[in-house]
């Protein structure tokens, strides 16, 4: 019996490594780029040991944003959350710095075991990779070999045969790091009901690549954010989506053309309206009708 290819599905569970580590397994490609922001989670999950209440993130600007750090004050039967200090982080350079509160003293505040251990934290975490990061790195695997989700919301995906060197080196991946991870690969064959589970998952999954797409498109249309570069980039998007259902062509079967069809009415429409953002004479509804006309 014909092999069609492998449902692969892992388990990863709190671990760090490196971005130089995951470059020397082949995987330097998907490792995430130098997040400032995210590297801050990482300090303030360890500052906080896991606990998600005692920091708040607020006023994500695209060049900085402001952390809280709150501590648990316990008196009598009672519980208090109470605020301990604030910071603004630059995105850009990735230099962290304190807001005082007015009577505040900054020689103080910036001497204390609280700040002193953020900062220390933080950088200690440049360059390390977490166990999410590293769940990232598998997903932009998967997603390169054009891998299918085989149910909502991921958890389990279909890898087609042609990609078995890549769903090899992902084996080689997690056998790296054979305490905290493990990938399960299951062969599968070509019968009628498989050829039908992996219809329907292709089906759902391109559909909603694309209308996350659409949405993601019109959202910043109407939001005023809409730029040539981004115009470029939803193109690629576009591009890589049709390249998905080109591969998954015979999974797809009879619905291949309507899929096609679907994707290519949004590349038109997105040619159609780059000439208006470049004019700056779109209007918001510019994209729909566009897509409606094709």
């Amino acid at each position: 019996m014909n092999r069609k290819g492998d449902l692969v599905f892992w388990e990863i569970s709190d671990f760090k490594t490196t971005k130089e580590k995951l470059e020397s397994l082949g995987f330097g490609d998907f490792v995430p780029r130098n997040d400032h922001r995210a590297t801050m989670i990482k300090a303030l999950k360890t500052v906080t040991r896991g606990n998600e209440k005692l920091y708040r993130k607020f006023n994500d600007r695209s060049d900085s944003v402001h952390f809280g750090i709150f501590a648990e004050n316990v008196s009598g039967d009672s519980l208090s959350i109470d605020r301990e200090l604030i910071f603004k982080l630059d995105k850009i350079t990735g230099a962290p710095g304190l807001l005082l509160s007015p009577g505040q003293d900054y020689a103080q505040i910036s001497n204390t075991t609280l700040w002193k251990g953020i900062v220390t934290a933080y950088n200690a975490e440049m360059g390390s990779i977490d166990a999410g990061q590293f769940r990232s790195v598998v997903l932009r695997a998967v997603k390169k070999c054009y891998g299918i989700a085989m149910r909502r919301g991921g958890g389990i995906y279909f890898i087609d045969k042609r990609f078995d060197e890549t769903r090899t080196k992902l084996q080689q991946l997690f056998d790296a790091f054979p305490t905290n991870t493990k990938i399960h690969s299951v062969p599968i064959y070509d019968d009628k009901g498989t050829e039908e589970a992996i219809e329907h998952a292709v089906n759902e999954d391109i559909l909603s690549d694309i209308e996350s797409l659409i949405e993601d498109i019109n959202t910043k249309f109407n939001e005023g954010n809409i730029t040539l570069r981004i115009l470029e980039g939803r193109k690629n998007e576009a591009q890589e989506i049709l390249n998905k259902a080109k591969v998954h062509e015979s999974n797809l079967r009879k619905s291949v053309n309507k899929i096609k069809t679907r994707i290519n009415n949004v590349t038109k429409a997105l040619l159609a309206v780059t000439s208006k953002v470049e004019a700056n004479t779109f209007d918001p509804a510019d994209f729909y009708k566009e897509l409606e006309k094709s």
